[in-house]
């Protein structure tokens, strides 16, 4: 009888310990929208290719707008990598990645709840086969202050303008690229 109590016991806790296991955390989503434009006044010497028709990051090309979150890309599916971070209290420190077939769009910044901030930006331009950032010294406005938009312990959804995109990467094919970014969106949600 000591027996059978022993192994009743065993295979209680081993149900115990198995039903308390928390369940793995859904993949990092995201979607960015990214409007370039030419620098005004221009500069002598550089050129933005892709100025016109934004680069839109979502499922079948549709990313945000300060109405709706696009189709996000989750992280693993359909050739998609998605990775992001938000972490902070009144101020917020957040980072997000996006990649899908030859697309690519990369932020980091603070930003206050309800408010504005500040972030560094990259984004790939098709137009001239570089990769374009925003200088430390010139960083991208970003704001979470217009409802819908808004940032939480997991998710950020907010309009973000740059003064300079410029192409800078060592060996980029167009170096005299530099654009700015017109009022545009990024969203990410399920950040760790």
């Amino acid at each position: 009888m000591l027996r059978g109590s022993s192994a009743g016991a065993a295979v209680l806790s081993v149900l115990v310990v198995l039903g308390c296991s928390d369940p793995a955390a859904p993949p990092p989503r995201g979607s960015a929208t990214v409007q370039l434009s030419s620098v005004s006044p221009p500069v002598t010497g550089k050129s933005c290719p892709s100025q016109g028709d934004p680069i839109f990051l979502g499922e079948s090309g549709v990313g945000p707008s300060g109405s709706a979150k696009g189709r996000v890309l989750t992280d693993d599916e359909g050739g998609a990598s998605v990775s992001c971070s938000v972490s902070g209290g009144d101020e917020v420190k957040f980072s997000g990645q996006l990649k899908k077939a030859g697309g690519f769009f990369q932020v980091a910044g603070t930003v206050t709840k309800g408010g504005s901030g500040k972030a560094l930006i990259s984004v790939f331009d098709p137009s001239s086969t570089d990769r374009l950032n925003s200088p430390e010294d010139t960083m991208c406005d970003v704001h979470v202050d217009a409802d819908p938009l808004s940032v939480g312990e997991d998710s950020i959804w907010a309009s973000y303008s740059c003064p300079k995109l410029v192409s800078n990467e060592p060996g980029a094919s167009n170096p005299n690229v530099l654009c700015d970014v017109d009022i545009s969106w990024f969203y990410f949600d399920q950040c760790k």
